[in-house]
């Protein structure tokens, strides 16, 4: 075959690359994008990305790229790290936290904030090929970059057959489209296109005969390159045997095709082709040095053969690597050979790349690949490897550690070794009850202590997620009695135990197997850890924050350095940042939510970063950075808030509240519908109803049913003192409607309530709020208000300021009550609190007083005028040049948080690149809406 058509010389793709050539200008001009070009297999994709590389290489940009193969779909992220990390130099801090943790989130992180590294150089495009053999790690990456070509100037470029067969692939290609990615679908090739592509191949003008039989190829180009090439070497015609446009996607290539590619291969040397056939067991593309390794020959042996299969058009160069010209010439040469023969290859690759030093992921796609047990050395290498396997790649450890558990070759020591790993495996990717089935049949059997423990450790918390509390204690306690030889591992149970029992309620219990952890002599670090995060749960430390805190700074500085205790240690800061908040440390609680949410993306535990998410949110939410709370809850899909009653109730209410707050009806009908009536007694779920139940109390206000609000804030008043939660919120709230409804019983009680508890300055600012709503006291209620404002509470400073206008109002002082009014309903625009300027609005105008001629309005749907305060403020540092990570660490917020935030920003300014934004904040001054705390003292009210 003379060769294939060259980037410029693609033939009846005119429209395509033109296409492409404007997406490169966009590009080079600062304008990401993301382009999905489909086809069957041979229609020329891989092609034409080839030509967007080399064309985007000639202008400058850099050029990332992968090529996904159906081997390597067990291993995650093979394709993305291939693509932006080839030399795996952004490998995440080993896993050796006792709660096993997937790594591929982290690894998730550390490829998209490569890709935004590099972005920050200058363009960036990022090809990845045959997206159809993608594993879902990488898919998410693609999805994940696409949200950033919209921030940066970077393009996404994906190769993938038609009407793929996996579902998830499917999916992909969908939310992309939906997110405006262009979808470019390759046609087949006219006659005339047919004929050209002929005559450039022949070098000249094709004959009829020639024409009449590459008319069977149905325009597919490598077809009609197959074809063509058979006719250069007089070979006999085969059978065009076109395929169906129905059948395009079967794995087989056509009958007719594979007998080219055959004939083509046969007129190589006998060097070259057992070189191929070895090559196509590695996959579509591979490095020199396995391709060497496997063969057994150094590569100045290989140079004839690989030169020979080059200038055949069957290898190709792809940078430092190699890859077959097509796809399907790697297929028809793989499913040439004898089934036995290829296990045996995947066999023998296995090892000698295991020797060679080989990544343990490589090694495992062929193990799995060659099938079969009984190997003595797959065994060995499984006993050595199991740990690193498990934690870089969980799903191809389960499939493999499966297979050999049960094996023959399999000794008995080994064996446990095993069970251990796979039970941790399986826990790293959710599969919680599949480790409580391994647990039982393995624990009995096992005798090593240590090894036993780790097992024990990891079924107790696997049933502790199963929600099976009790289960998971006597597991624990049966642990630690085996581990007696193993002080360590005892006093870590003895830990776990005594959270499971907090966690259970039983206080006193837990409270005693946490002292009796901590007074051991020589106590492991881990097991302190654990028993002061027990002791700083319990409800008579929650009750004085002080206590709790101190309990977990303690904790913190046992497990800081610990790399086994990185999962607490996310559990310590999102406790940490609530005991600050608490204790009205809100400036530290930031540090302490910015902290948390790096640890739990680091960690790569899905339930932590869910947990972290959740704390993030409310806590952003009463410091009145609405903007970042909601991102953070934009960032939880609905699986993850439901996977726990106590998330339901938090999330869903929280979600609730915004959206009620922001006149957002159809959200609050949605996430209010998605719960059902919780139950008020004790536990997890009675402290987590808060924000639900301030939820429907506002919108049954909303819809003018007062008895409905009040009778849900009564039932957060019902609840023991321990199990309220931002009581500063609602008591001020119930009081209003107490009174407002003529109950003053019930008023009089929030007041008693509000002074049981006021340590600090947000619990004394709620009983002057309280009391001064009860004695008709605008100035105490001022006063409160101010506290309010001082401690960084912005939405309770404007709901006091309100309830203090009302009150002024109602006396007759219209003039006074004027300039809180007007102060509240500046604090509800800058919050976006649409509900809360229509109450205030219509409270006011009962009494005489309306807006005055600059009084707050609502804050318009697009341009400049419409972001947000934390929209503000992030636009503002994209002006000065900050990248999303730089953003996130000036903000405290997580980097998910700011993506989120510059895809609002860019579509209500309707620019598609940082530049425009950072060019709109040069016009704008910045900072604007940025909450700064109360404006008016109180003697300026009593002038």
């Amino acid at each position: 075959m003379a060769g294939s058509p060259g980037p410029r010389t693609l033939v009846g793709r005119g429209p395509q690359r033109q296409r492409l050539h404007d997406l490169l200008s966009g590009l080079t001009g600062g304008r990401g994008g993301v382009l999905w070009v489909e086809g069957e297999p041979g229609i020329g994709k891989s092609a034409l990305l080839a030509a967007l590389t080399t064309e985007a290489a000639e202008r400058g940009v850099t050029v990332r790229r992968g090529l996904a193969e159906e081997l390597a779909g067990q291993s995650p992220l093979r394709v993305m790290l291939d693509c932006l990390d080839p030399r795996r130099t952004l490998d995440p801090e080993p896993d050796r936290a006792l709660l096993p943790a997937d790594p591929v989130f982290a690894r998730i992180e550390l490829l998209v904030g490569e890709a935004e590294r590099l972005c920050g150089a200058g363009p960036v495009l990022v090809v990845v090929d045959d997206l159809q053999w993608a594993d879902d790690a990488s898919l998410l990456v693609c999805d994940r970059l696409a949200q950033l070509t919209g921030q940066y100037p970077l393009l996404v470029a994906l190769g993938s057959r038609p009407a793929p067969g996996r579902p998830r692939i499917a999916r992909t290609r969908l939310v992309l489209a939906g997110r405006g990615a262009e979808v470019m679908t390759l046609p087949r090739l006219t006659g005339p296109e047919v004929e050209r592509l002929a005559g450039w191949l022949l070098g000249d003008t094709p004959d009829r005969a020639l024409l009449d039989w590459i008319a069977g190829a149905g325009g597919n180009p490598c077809y009609v390159r197959e074809m063509v090439g058979a006719h250069r070497r007089g070979s006999d015609r085969v059978p065009p045997d076109r395929p169906d446009p129905g059948q395009v996607g079967d794995l087989a290539p056509p009958v007719g095709l594979t007998a080219m590619i055959t004939d083509r291969l046969s007129h190589l040397s006998d060097e070259a082709r057992t070189l191929l056939r070895v090559a196509a067991v590695l996959g579509v593309e591979f490095s020199v040095a396995e391709l060497s390794t496997v063969t057994g020959q150094p590569p100045s042996r290989m140079i004839p053969a690989v030169e020979e299969a080059v200038a055949h058009g069957v290898l190709v160069e792809r940078g430092p690597a190699l890859g077959f010209g097509h796809g399907l010439i790697r297929q028809v040469l793989y499913q040439g050979l004898p089934a036995g023969l290829r296990a045996a290859l995947h066999r023998q690759s296995a090892e000698l790349l295991d020797h060679a030093g080989g990544p343990v992921t490589r090694v495992a796609e062929h193990l799995l690949a060659a099938g079969g047990t009984g190997d003595h050395w797959a065994v060995g290498w499984l006993g050595r490897s199991a740990g690193a396997l498990s934690r870089q790649a969980p799903h191809l450890a389960v499939e493999l550690l499966g297979r050999y558990l049960d094996d023959e070759a399999t000794g008995h020591s080994v064996r446990g070794e095993f069970e251990v790993e796979l039970a941790m495996a399986m826990f790293r990717i959710d599969r919680y009850d599949e480790v409580d089935r391994l647990a039982r049949q393995a624990a009995p059997g096992t005798t090593d202590p240590a090894r036993r423990a780790r097992l024990v450790w990891t079924w107790s918390y696997a049933l502790l997620r199963l929600g099976r509390t009790e289960e998971a204690l006597r597991t624990a306690e049966d642990g630690a009695a085996h581990a007696a030889r193993d002080p360590a591992w005892r006093a870590r149970l003895a830990g776990f135990r005594a959270l499971a029992l907090v966690s259970a309620g039983r206080f006193d219990e837990g409270e005693s197997e946490a002292h009796a952890v901590l007074a051991e002599d020589l106590v492991d670090p881990l097991a302190a850890g654990y028993a002061l995060h027990t002791l700083s749960w319990l409800p008579s430390h929650w009750r004085v924050p002080a206590l709790a805190l101190a309990d977990i700074d303690s904790a913190l500085a046992r497990v800081r350095a610990e790399p086994a205790g990185r999962d607490l240690r996310v559990l310590l800061l999102g406790n940490r940042t609530s005991a600050l908040g608490g204790l009205d440390r809100l400036a530290e609680a930031d540090v302490s939510v910015a902290e948390m949410l790096t640890a739990a993306d680091a960690l790569g535990v899905p339930m932590r970063v869910t947990m972290s998410r959740l704390t993030a949110a409310e806590h952003w939410f009463r410091r009145g950075r609405w903007d970042d709370a909601a991102a953070e809850l934009e960032l939880l899909e609905e699986s993850q808030l439901d996977q726990l009653v106590a998330w339901r109730l938090r999330g869903r209410g929280l979600a609730a509240l915004l959206a009620v707050h922001r006149d957002d009806r159809p959200a609050v009908v949605r996430h209010l519908a998605a719960v059902a009536e919780p139950d008020i007694s004790a536990g997890d779920a009675a402290r987590s109803q808060c924000f639900l139940r301030m939820a429907r109390a506002e919108h049954a206000e909303r819809d003018r049913d007062p008895s409905a609000a009040m009778a849900e804030l009564v039932l957060l008043l019902d609840l023991a003192r321990d199990e309220r939660h931002d009581q500063e919120s609602w008591l001020p709230h119930l009081t209003r409607l107490a009174l407002t409804r003529g109950d003053a019983a019930t008023a009089r009680r929030t007041v008693l309530e509000a002074g049981d508890r006021a340590d600090t300055s947000t619990e004394r600012a709620a009983r002057d709020w309280c009391s001064g709503l009860l004695d008709d006291d605008p100035a105490l209620i001022l006063a409160a208000s101010e506290a309010l404002g001082t401690v960084g509470r912005p939405h309770l400073w404007a709901r006091a300021r309100e309830d203090a206008a009302v009150a002024l109002a109602a006396r007759g002082d219209q003039r006074a009550a004027r300039l809180p009014y007007e102060e509240a309903l500046s604090g509800y625009r800058d919050l976006g609190s649409v509900w809360d300027l229509r109450r205030a609005d219509s409270r006011l105008r009962a009494h005489g007083v309306r807006r005055g001629p600059r009084g707050a309005r609502g804050r318009p749907a697009t341009g400049w005028e419409s972001l947000t305060p934390a929209e503000l403020r992030v636009a503002a540092l994209v002006g000065e040049g900050l990248t999303n990570h730089d953003i996130a660490e000036a903000l405290f917020l997580s980097k998910r948080t700011v993506e989120t935030h510059m895809s609002h920003i860019l579509a209500k300014l309707a620019v598609r690149t940082r530049i425009e934004i950072a060019r709109e904040a040069a016009r704008h001054e910045p900072g604007g809406g940025e909450w700064r705390g109360p404006a008016t003292p109180l003697s300026a009210l009593n002038s």
